[in-house]
């Protein structure tokens, strides 16, 4: 375990920001966050939150690493092939800060039930996943258990962002006007390597301001890496948790 100088050392580039500082650091340190899903998105958020000091992190995946996974997830290795996502991440996070406290969930998030008993006990919900019954699951354990969700979504050249909390309007309703706008997300159509790693850094931002109190209400964020073009649009307005 790091002492408090190490631990002070390690994280000097960003405790020196004005927004930040030591006892904002610690909120990071005590903070709990579930990522559930370690494709490109997962890799990406799981990665930037342990390097910048989140303290405990769940870990959701059923899968096991594939081939086709290396070009756009970069935490999994060829070394890892057929062994399953959490562990792979698990063993890549261990081995860059261990400090960081991990809980591993092998298991793919297959019905509301499940999504409630493992959201249940961390502070903010990132969706990495890459289809969109499990938005719609997390969008509902998030709205039962008032939690903030950070979603996103990747295909070919284009990225979406959200984060959403919950005080009296209905999740879904936001879900479905970005899946009217765009079907693409029913399936995997294909993706460029770079871009779910720029998009689960950016989830991972958000969530990082949301621990520090530094979120405002964020607008639908769009990217899109073959015209070199973003754009916001607002969908709602909702008030903060």
């Amino acid at each position: 375990m790091l002492s408090k100088d190490e631990k002070n050392h390690r994280y000097s580039r960003q405790i020196i920001l004005a927004q930040i500082g030591e006892r904002a650091q610690a909120r990071l340190d005590k903070a709990k966050v579930l990522c559930v899903g370690l494709g490109g998105l997962g890799c990406a958020v799981s990665l930037a939150l342990c390097s910048i000091g989140v303290g405990y992190l769940g870990l959701v995946d059923g899968d096991e690493v594939e081939i086709s996974n290396l070009p756009r997830q970069l935490l999994h290795q060829e070394r890892f092939i057929e062994t399953s996502k959490t562990l792979s991440v698990f063993y890549q996070l261990h081995h860059h800060n261990h400090e960081t406290k991990m809980e591993l969930y092998n298991k793919r998030i297959e019905n509301l039930q499940m999504a409630l008993e493992i959201s249940y006990e961390y502070d903010i919900v990132v969706d990495a996943t890459d289809n969109a019954r499990s938005k719609k699951i997390l969008m509902e354990a998030c709205e039962q258990l008032c939690k903030p969700l950070v979603i996103a979504s990747v295909w070919q050249w284009t990225g979406i962002l959200g984060v959403y909390y919950y005080r009296g309007s209905k999740m879904n309703e936001i879900l479905n006007q970005s899946l009217n706008q765009k079907r693409q997300l029913e399936e995997c159509m294909g993706v460029i390597g770079v871009l779910p790693t720029l998009m689960g850094y950016f989830q991972a931002m958000e969530v990082v301001k949301m621990i520090l109190g530094l979120s405002s209400p964020l607008n639908f964020f769009h990217l899109n890496l073959l015209h070199n073009w973003t754009g916001e649009r607002e969908i709602r307005t909702l008030g903060k948790p």
